[in-house]
């Protein structure tokens, strides 16, 4: 009997560890393992990390970018880092929104902790040939 009931109880224990949001999960350094352009591999990513920050309360706070050590945007400036946010159904994150390096990538599949794929059409004001991008992040390790 003493058995069963210290079973129970500790099957019944709730986690003292809240549950984390998407932001946080995800919040971490990531490495691009594989590129594409306009649907051709590209090498011109190599080396290149992407650092999503969140704070305590589960909100996405900052992001930053280095191309092999190099700062880079996914906004199109020459800076490395900026705000970001996935949108309510995780199939985009925007970064810099509301200012006027706003870019929104897609999320291709599954947004998750493990490893996702993002896309973006690059706008002709940066690249008159507007070429799609896509990157495989997985956990920098």
């Amino acid at each position: 009997m003493f058995a069963l009931l210290a079973t129970v109880l500790v099957g019944c224990k709730k986690s003292s560890d809240p549950e984390l949001t998407l932001a946080q999960k995800i919040s971490k350094k990531w490495k691009v393992s594989s590129a594409k352009i306009n649907g051709t591999a590209s090498n011109m990513f190599a080396n290149t990390t992407v650092t999503f920050q969140s704070d305590a309360t589960g909100a996405a706070t900052g992001y930053t970018v280095s191309l092999g050590g190099a700062t880079a945007s996914f906004s199109f400036t020459t800076g490395g880092s900026g705000s970001w946010e996935i949108n309510s159904t995780a199939t985009a994150i925007t970064f810099d929104k509301g200012t006027n390096q706003q870019n929104v990538v897609n999320v291709i599949g599954t947004l998750s902790e493990t490893g996702f794929t993002i896309e973006w059409k690059m706008p002709k004001a940066v690249d008159k040939t507007e070429p799609t991008y896509t990157l495989v992040l997985v956990p920098s390790i």
